[in-house]
Formats: C-alpha cells, sequence, structure tokens
C-alpha cells in the first residue's frame, strides 16, 4: 500500500521511530521491508521483534517468509521454550521474536 512505501522512504534513514498505526494497516510489511533495506545496504544485522502473545508464531511462519526479500534466520523465543542464543552462520538477516509474555510486559486495555 502507498502509505507502507512513503513511511518506508520516511524511516529507513532513522536512528529510531515507531510505526503507531491501528490494527490490520501493514505494521509487519512495513517493519519487515524497512529491516531487509536496512541489512541489504549493511546498516543492521539483527532485528527483535517484541510482539503480543499469539502473534510471534504468525511472525515467524507466515510473515517473514512472505515479506522478507533478504536471506534470513527467524527464532522464536516463547515464556515456555528455552532461551537460544541468536547465531547466524550464514551471514544474513536475523530475527529474534518473542512475545510480550517473555520479557515480563504486560499488555493494559483501556
Amino acid at each position: 500500500m502507498r502509505h507502507q512505501d512513503d513511511t518506508l522512504q520516511l524511516t529507513r534513514d532513522k536512528e529510531y521511530f515507531a510505526f503507531l498505526w491501528e490494527q490490520g494497516l501493514g505494521k509487519t510489511k512495513t517493519v519487515i521491508d524497512t529491516a531487509c533495506w536496512l541489512h541489504k545496504h549493511r546498516r543492521i544485522d539483527q532485528v527483535v521483534v517484541i510482539a503480543p502473545n499469539g502473534v510471534s508464531d504468525n511472525w515467524v511462519f507466515n510473515e517473514l517468509p512472505k515479506f522478507c526479500t533478504e536471506h534470513y534466520t527467524a527464532h522464536l523465543k516463547k515464556a515456555t521454550s528455552s532461551p537460544k542464543i541468536a547465531e547466524n552462520p550464514y551471514g544474513g538477516l536475523v530475527f529474534l521474536v518473542t512475545q510480550y509474555s517473555t520479557i515480563g510486559v504486560a499488555r493494559v486495555n483501556k
């Protein structure tokens, strides 16, 4: 979508930024596109994704395979699983995907 492309152009050279969009507007794809652009230009080699419980699986098994244009490795860390060190012997982009509950963050409903 146009707003995703525009946002990539505006954020790819920023030191930090946030996507504060409503659900369904394409935050995941835009983050993946930005990470791929930054990796391609040798600015990053790792991404940490902290997602709501239930969304982390979707990142690893659906969104990354669909949208990531760089060679990557994805590590899924859940609160109930043993910790893994994100090592990538292939030199590609590394995603460490975890849940709010893994790091002790609770979602507050308004």
